[in-house]
């Protein structure tokens, strides 16, 4: 086991030697840096590719699209107390809803609170947006008469397209 620990100290003390030496100027064990003595690939310059812009907007202009005036239509959707409907009209100018109105039509108790809270919530997210532009999901909690409300909106493009 002595000459174990004897070999390992000299190994140690030849690998030392050869990593540091003394710098003379000021007494400063510095590590010894081999040259580098082959080349190293360099890697392709990478190809950039332009900035893809933003989405943008169709090139015809919404009025182009839509008529103005005010349309009406039935939104229908599925409710647990089964089918549901509700009246929904809108006025548009230049594309952009700028009125709207919306009539619950349900009987069962909680269809017809989630109808309420849909309608007491839904104008700030319609009136003022292009028609292209509202996506309703969930308002005020409800998640299904937004259903009822998107089907109206799409019959309600289809009668004002241009």
């Amino acid at each position: 086991m002595q000459i174990f620990a004897i070999l390992l100290v000299v190994v140690l003390a030849g690998l030392g030697a050869v990593w540091f030496t003394k710098n003379d100027k000021d007494d400063v064990v510095t590590p010894t840096i081999p040259p580098v003595t082959e080349s190293v690939p360099v890697a392709p310059p990478v190809p950039t590719t332009p900035e893809i812009p933003a989405a943008v907007p169709p090139e015809t202009p919404a009025a182009m699209q839509y008529k103005d005036g005010t349309y009406t239509s039935t939104g229908v959707y599925k409710s647990p107390a089964g089918p549901e409907k509700l009246s929904v009209s809108l006025t548009l100018v230049n594309g952009v809803v700028t009125d709207a109105t919306v009539t619950g039509d349900a009987t069962n108790e909680v269809s017809v609170k989630l109808q309420k809270a849909f309608i007491d919530g839904y104008q700030t997210l319609v009136v003022g947006k292009s028609i292209d532009a509202i996506n309703l999901t969930v308002v005020n909690g409800s998640s299904l008469t937004p259903i009822g409300f998107m089907d109206a909106l799409t019959k309600i493009k289809a009668q004002a397209q241009a």
